[in-house]
């Protein structure tokens, strides 16, 4: 990957390819033979003995449900997360849009690994403490551990 460095409008016209293209196989030249990094969309059909999902907190995955849940009884938020108190009260709206979450954990054949961070920026710039997802408190999803980085490196 010598070589000078791209200029401006050559990186700027990668980076708007890889999002109208809507994919991320331009990268798959920098990975190992060994490591698939794909959309959730897009590994339907396959599996792996391992996923990893990266930010497994509350708005990010699965997004936009949990405020609707929250406001709708379904669940409830707490410092340790967000844990859904009544699945079987969830409109059909909300039950499909927890099928893509649904794709991404069913991909694994011996475990699924999520990543989650202990604070978030709302949208006016400020720090909060974030919570996990609702996901982790689904019947058979088991916390093996909790991991704290300091972000140093």
């Amino acid at each position: 990957m010598g070589g000078p460095m791209p200029c401006f409008s050559e990186r700027f016209d990668y980076i708007v390819s890889i999002f109208s293209e809507g994919s991320l196989r331009h990268f798959f030249d920098f990975l190992d033979a060994d490591i698939s990094m794909m959309a959730i969309h897009s590994a339907k059909g396959l599996e792996w003995d391992i996923v990893f999902i990266p930010g497994v907190t509350r708005f990010d995955w699965p997004g936009v449900i949990c405020s609707r849940c929250e406001s709708a009884g379904i669940c409830s938020r707490s410092a340790r997360g967000c844990r859904i108190m009544d699945a079987k009260k969830m409109p059909g709206g909300l039950i499909e849009e927890m099928g893509l979450p649904c794709v991404g954990v069913t991909r694994a054949r011996k475990a699924v690994y999520g990543s989650a961070s202990m604070q978030r920026r709302t949208n006016n710039g400020n720090y909060q403490v974030a919570c996990s997802s609702c996901l982790t408190s689904l019947p058979g999803i088991e916390p093996v551990g909790w991991t704290v980085m300091d972000g140093e490196g």
